[in-house]
């Protein structure tokens, strides 16, 4: 009669979820260190040298934001206290029509009376302002998602062929009070250009407006989104990997009830994810995730059915190549997203 153990022992379920964990935090580094963000780029021309010399009227644009009163990366919804500045000369193009800049995809809430300075010939406008906006945010890296954040300054009074709104990186700047929750400020980029639209009733004519675009770079720093994510669907897949551990003579009915349950728990902790997750049709992280959790306890439970009398060596090589699974599938969606 066989009396070798045909169960896995706890000990060793315990040793080599220890180890995957340990493993998994390696994998991690490159994703939450290194910035990355699949935000993409407003739509912008750029002037070229001839063009930017035949343009008779230049507009030195600046922003400073003091604060952010609202950030909500997952609703995509941005309110800031900031300034915006212009530099330009009054014989060329007046007060009043720089005072009819706007924000796009947003709108200004408050904004103060200009203050006045002279630049030798030039005058320097400063607008006091507080204002909501939203932006073209990817989430196909959530919840390890990093994003480039852009406020677009447009005056649509003012044609591009005649007036040229210029920035530069120096001209964006933000106070140590302006912060995002659970993310870091770093880079600061500046382009300017302009848009054109073609008008329906002729191709042959099209609207030129200037544009400065001010993108912040928002590094996700704070993980917490992304355990809410992936720890119930690790400790999901490691109670189902529980089943090899009972022996199927004395447990008969334990056994494949472990095995099943792993399914229906995924599938209603989807709710879950759904929750907390942002309003996207595409794929993320959490759903390629969560596709392959469910796969691998759908695995488990055919592994049970097939290998309910095999040896505890078979059973253990089973697990192994489990978690193997796991994290080279974790590791290539990781570097994907890198």
């Amino acid at each position: 009669m066989d009396t070798q153990p045909r169960h896995v022992s706890t000990v060793f379920q315990i040793n080599i979820f220890i180890v995957t964990v340990l493993i998994f935090i390696l994998l991690l580094h490159k994703p939450i260190c290194h910035f990355n963000s699949y935000d993409k780029a407003p739509d912008l021309i750029p002037l070229s040298k001839e063009e930017l010399a035949a343009i008779p009227t230049h507009v030195k644009v600046g922003l400073n934001i003091l604060s952010f009163s609202k950030a909500d990366l997952i609703k995509n919804d941005f309110i800031f206290e900031g300034s915006v500045w212009f530099e330009f000369d009054e014989k060329q193009i007046p007060l009043d029509s720089i005072k009819k800049f706007v924000i796009e995809r947003g709108e200004i809430i408050n904004q103060s009376e200009p203050v006045i300075r002279k630049i030798g010939n030039l005058t320097c406008a400063q607008f006091f302002i507080r204002a909501h906006f939203e932006t073209d945010l990817n989430y196909q890296g959530y919840p390890l998602d990093d994003h480039r954040i852009a406020i677009i300054i447009t005056n649509r009074t003012v044609s591009a062929e005649t007036t040229v709104f210029k920035a530069s990186n120096d001209t964006f700047t933000h106070s140590k009070d302006a912060h995002i929750q659970n993310c870091t400020l770093e880079n600061n980029f500046v382009q300017y250009g302009y848009t054109q639209t073609d008008l329906a009733l002729s191709k042959q004519t099209s609207i030129k407006t200037p544009r400065v675009i001010f993108s912040l770079d928002c590094n996700r720093i704070d993980i917490r989104h992304f355990l809410n994510v992936f720890l119930p669907l690790l400790l999901i897949f490691f109670l189902t990997l529980f089943a090899f551990s009972f022996d199927f003579e004395e447990h008969g009915t334990t056994v494949p009830t472990i095995a099943a349950s792993g399914v229906p728990a995924l599938l209603a902790y989807r709710f879950v994810i759904e929750s907390v997750s942002p309003d996207v049709d595409y794929f993320m992280l959490s759903d390629h995730l969560f596709f392959l959790f469910l796969f691998l306890v759908f695995m488990i439970f055919i592994f049970i059915a097939s290998a309910l009398h095999s040896s505890q060596k078979v059973k253990k090589a089973i697990i192994i190549g489990l978690y193997a699974c796991m994290l080279i599938s974790c590791a290539m969606l990781f570097n994907s997203i890198v």
